[in-house]
């Protein structure tokens, strides 16, 4: 029996051998597990304060850009509220046009007035010269007829200046 229990204190001895050396395989795994835990959170934790860092300076920088359109946004409602309504620019237009209608309507009644009165000076002119045509020669028929267009170009030329001063009265009003 001795043999017997002399073989089991060797397995006993042997099976012990084995579980210490299986322990402290398992106790190296488990550390040499531990500090690559330790290194991976290490670096999780890195990773986490650089994209917190990232996110604040993007946040900052979108705050800024916010701010500066808000700017905008007011700038171009102050200028906006400066501006004319269309209604109230249709309603000026239209009321110029109206006066520029008149004041072109009065011109020409007044270029009328004046023409009529040169033609009414000018046929006067040609009675004289015809009636002059019989008493005086050839030269002065010419001379005459020269001072017919000098009289004609000048009742032009106030004709002109009536309506232009029409014109002018009628926007001034």
């Amino acid at each position: 029996m001795t043999d017997d229990n002399q073989d089991k204190q060797e397995v006993n001895i042997t099976l012990h051998d084995l579980l210490e050396e299986m322990d402290k395989r398992y106790e190296q795994h488990f550390k040499l597990l531990k500090t690559l835990i330790g290194e991976v959170d290490k670096r999780y934790q890195e990773r986490f304060a650089a994209q917190e860092i990232a996110t604040d300076k993007a946040t900052s920088a979108l705050d800024t850009r916010l701010e500066k359109m808000n700017e905008i946004r007011q700038q171009l409602g102050d200028q906006a509220a400066t501006f004319l309504p269309r209604v109230e620019a249709e309603q000026r237009f239209e009321a110029l046009s109206e006066k520029l209608e008149s004041a072109i309507e009065s011109a020409t009644v007044a270029t009328n007035a004046h023409f009529n009165a040169n033609a009414e000076r000018l046929g006067k002119i040609e009675t004289w010269q015809a009636e002059r045509a019989g008493y005086l020669g050839l030269d002065e028929k010419r001379t005459n007829s020269k001072l017919q267009v000098a009289a004609i170009i000048i009742g032009g030329l106030a004709a002109m200046g009536t309506v232009a001063e029409a014109a002018y009265l009628m926007m001034c009003h």
